[in-house]
């Protein structure tokens, strides 16, 4: 069995020619990856904290007016302040590549659609969109962790 090296990743075999393409243009590499699932993580671990017992009881409408004024007041912890900070410094490739690994990760697409995905992804015209869209979607899930795992199994990554 033949050992593939690509990118800071392992391979316990060599890929189909079609994923070792995507693999080579991947711009995010591994340790960005486990950064942004232990930021997520640290972020998801700091709302369960602050979460009343009548919140953990009823479960949490991510859609309300209620839970978008608890992110606000959230936003202001520094585990929240840490996962920005990452996801600002992310070149715009970098960022839309972690947007699919979070929609795979949510099960919104499927891991063989990644390129397809990704060429589709755009970008918003403020980064501060993008940027507070990605907080808001990792507020009380192992998305990244998720689709790292999805890609990974597959043999994407």
């Amino acid at each position: 069995m033949r050992i593939g090296r690509l990118r800071g990743h392992v391979l316990s075999v060599h890929p189909p020619p079609a994923i070792s393409r995507l693999m080579k243009n991947m711009k995010l590499t591994k340790t960005q990856v486990e950064k942004a699932i232990d930021l997520e993580q640290a972020w998801s671990d700091y709302l369960a904290s602050t979460r009343t017992a009548a919140e953990a009881d009823l479960g949490i409408d991510y859609q309300s007016d209620k839970w978008r004024e608890k992110l606000r007041d959230d936003e202001e912890s520094p585990q929240c302040k840490n996962l920005e900070e990452f996801l600002r410094a992310l070149s715009d490739a970098e960022f839309r590549e972690l947007k699919v690994f979070m929609w795979i990760g949510r099960g919104e697409h499927k891991p063989a659609e990644f390129q397809e995905i990704y060429e589709d992804t755009s970008m918003a015209t403020d980064r501060d969109e993008d940027v507070l869209y990605m907080i808001e979607k990792m507020e009380a899930a192992n998305y990244l962790r998720d689709g790292f795992e999805k890609l990974n199994a597959a043999r994407i990554i």
